[in-house]
Parts: structure tokens; C-alpha cells; sequence
């Protein structure tokens, strides 16, 4: 049985810049894994480009946040959005599905000078299944490729290729051995939520 990560999840993790416009914020929203994924994408853009630090405000200092006016002006400055209204509505989406929250969670997010946070920033996404499962999926993928030959293959079936492919029994004892999984089962469970989610999927043809 070969079964691959989900190849367009690969290539836009693989992406720094991209560009939203209203309409396609709006179909993003339909689809929780590429909200995941547009969310991972901006935090680490926004890391580099040292938007998220720690900051004070009545004396309390608040670590790794960022400020929701500041970001939009940043998004429309660098062009990753064609409007404030597409950049509210994004930011808007990842919190409604647990990737940004206010660091109080007191507020909603707003063109404004308030503080918010990324879960994973802050380890609260664990909190979350979807999320949790999305950066499970993550972990798994950013480990495979850091040690290719050993998982990673490729592979043919019926007389196709299938490129960066594992099987599910090398899988599973690479995840056993790498201590990704406390036992066997426990791997197998976790691959087939990722399987569910649409993170990893089967590559054999019909």
C-alpha cells in the first residue's frame, strides 16, 4: 500500500508569499487544512519579518503577539492582500478555526491596536483537535523529508511511478523506531486521522 503527503499542502508550506484577494479569503474558509496551512505560512512570514514579539502594555508584557493594524498594513504593504477588508477577513477565518486568538481573548479581531496571538505561539493550539492534527501532520512531514532515503521513496504499482512515497508498514516502523508514536497502534491511529484530514493520502489509482 503507498500512500504520499498531500502535495499541494507540501508546495504552499514550501511558499513565504502569497496573494488573497477577497474572494479567495472567502473559499479559503471552506477548506480548515488551508487555513492551517495560510495561517503557518503568514506566522513564519511574519516572524522573519519581526512583526511577532514580545510586547508591553499597562505594565504587563505580553510575549510573541502582534498587533492587528500593524499586520494588515503589513499584508497590504507587501502585496499578500488586495484590501484591509480581505486582510480583516483572513485573519478573521484563522480565528474562528482556533489559529489566532487575542492574548485575552477578549477581542475579536480589528484593524486596531490590539494584541493577538498565534496558538501555535503560544501552545494553545493543542487545545484544539484540527489544529493539533495539522501540526502533528507538520512535525511528521518536516521529519520524512529530513531523512528521505530511509522513508520516503520511489515507487511503483501496476506500472506507475509514484514519487516521495512510503509504505504504510515502513511508515509505521519508522515511527515506532523515531519515537513519534509510543506503540505501533498508536502510530497507525494517528496516520489514520491524517488520512481522515486529508493530510496524507493513498496513491494508488483506481
Amino acid at each position: 500500500m503507498a500512500s504520499m503527503l498531500h502535495r499541494s499542502h507540501e508546495d504552499q508550506l514550501s511558499q513565504q508569499n502569497i496573494f488573497i484577494n477577497t474572494k479567495e479569503v472567502n473559499m479559503l474558509d471552506k477548506n480548515h487544512m488551508d487555513v492551517y496551512i495560510a495561517g503557518e505560512q503568514l506566522r513564519l512570514a511574519m516572524h522573519a519579518d519581526n512583526l511577532i514579539s514580545h510586547r508591553q502594555h499597562q505594565a504587563i508584557t505580553f510575549s510573541s503577539c502582534f498587533l492587528g493594524v500593524e499586520v494588515i498594513d503589513w499584508l497590504l504593504k507587501s502585496r499578500q492582500v488586495d484590501s484591509r477588508h480581505a486582510a480583516i477577513r483572513l485573519f478573521r477565518i484563522l480565528e474562528e478555526h482556533n489559529a489566532v486568538h487575542h492574548v485575552s481573548d477578549q477581542q475579536i479581531f480589528a484593524d486596531d491596536y490590539y494584541f493577538y496571538r498565534f496558538r501555535k505561539d503560544d501552545a494553545t493550539f493543542s487545545d484544539f483537535n484540527d489544529t493539533k492534527l495539522f501540526f502533528k501532520g507538520l512535525k511528521l512531514y518536516n521529519r520524512l523529508y529530513t531523512e528521505p532515503n530511509r522513508v520516503l521513496r520511489t515507487r511503483e504499482e501496476n506500472e506507475v511511478a509514484y514519487d516521495s512515497v512510503f509504505s504504510g508498514r515502513s511508515l509505521l516502523d519508522w515511527m515506532v523506531a523515531e519515537h513519534l508514536a509510543l506503540s505501533r497502534q498508536m502510530a497507525l491511529q494517528d496516520c489514520r486521522e491524517l488520512l481522515a484530514s486529508n493530510i496524507i493520502n493513498h496513491g494508488r489509482t483506481a
